[in-house]
């Protein structure tokens, strides 16, 4: 890509620091992949490159904007250091989404929806996540599905009625994940379970009205 073309990449931190220099970036996101990818690398000045080292670290929170606009909150998985005869000394960064610990970490095998009314699925979300740092739930902004307010989604139920669950469905099974706990319940539903680009839990639906 020409220096004309090229387009503005920032790396913001937690910390309020930023990494505005780059080489290659490519990002993925999509509802098949609850985790996504981001792709990262740069060739930091010889005079940033310890400053560079010490904030891209894994487990690193980070949230990437592009031409200013931001494209989503990441948590940093690996970190490659790399050396190019003409560039020098260089990081190359994946990324994946927040849920990246959730999606690899246990549910607590305690866990069980016991309750007489409804309960939004949202608390039962927060009570599988809360161990990995999440403690907000947001609903899909856009009016696709909105599971906490108990609006219909496509004619449905939009919480869940412990007298409709069987009782395997309201407990965490064996050996199953906190993402896979919680995405056996909202599947049912239509919706899935993302990350804002903040960092909250977001649940959404797909789009299947949008042009492709």
């Amino acid at each position: 890509m020409s220096e004309r073309n090229r387009c503005s990449v920032t790396m913001c931190f937690a910390d309020g620091s930023t990494i505005d220099t780059w080489h290659t970036l490519s990002l993925r996101d999509d509802f098949k992949d609850p985790l996504g990818q981001l792709d990262f690398e740069t060739f930091p000045p010889l005079r940033k490159f310890a400053e560079y080292k010490s904030k891209l670290a894994k487990g690193e929170f980070v949230t990437v904007y592009v031409n200013g606009v931001l494209q989503g909150g990441f948590a940093i998985e690996t970190v490659e250091r790399t050396i190019d005869p003409k560039r020098g000394a260089g990081f190359k960064i994946t990324c994946k989404s927040p849920l990246i610990t959730p999606y690899q970490g246990h549910v607590d095998p305690d866990l069980a929806l016991k309750a007489d009314t409804d309960v939004p699925v949202g608390q039962i979300v927060l009570k599988a996540m809360l161990p990995y740092g999440f403690d907000e739930v947001q609903t899909d902004a856009r009016g696709a599905v909105n599971v906490l307010s108990g609006v219909p989604i496509g004619g449905g139920t939009a919480t869940v009625t412990t007298s409709k669950l069987k009782h395997r469905d309201a407990k965490a099974h064996e050996n199953e994940t906190a993402y896979q706990f919680c995405a056996r319940l909202l599947t049912r539903l239509g919706v899935v379970l993302r990350c804002m680009p903040t960092g909250e839990l977001l649940v959404c639906a797909p789009d299947y009205t949008g042009d492709v």
